[in-house]
């Protein structure tokens, strides 16, 4: 069963978008959502991507990091 989530970014033209949790590993999560790729003779192109995020160890909250990318989940 994937769960419904929003996934955020910072500065950027892509917030809020819609992600799916996929699996759950100790303190990460793989997250499938959608980013707004720049093809080159087209403008932007949305396309879907897994990563996984990782809880950050300076929040108490549930704030997850994308590892390698600037993208959050914030959990509830």
């Amino acid at each position: 069963m994937t769960e419904e989530v929003s996934i955020y970014q910072d500065g950027k033209l892509c917030r809020n978008v819609p992600g799916k949790i996929i699996r759950r590993k100790d303190k990460r999560i793989l997250i499938e959502f959608v980013v707004s790729v720049d093809a080159e003779k087209h403008g932007f192109k949305d396309t879907t991507w897994t990563a996984w995020f990782k809880r950050r160890h300076r929040e108490k909250g549930g704030v997850y990091e994308c590892i390698g990318m600037n993208y959050w989940y914030y959990a509830s």
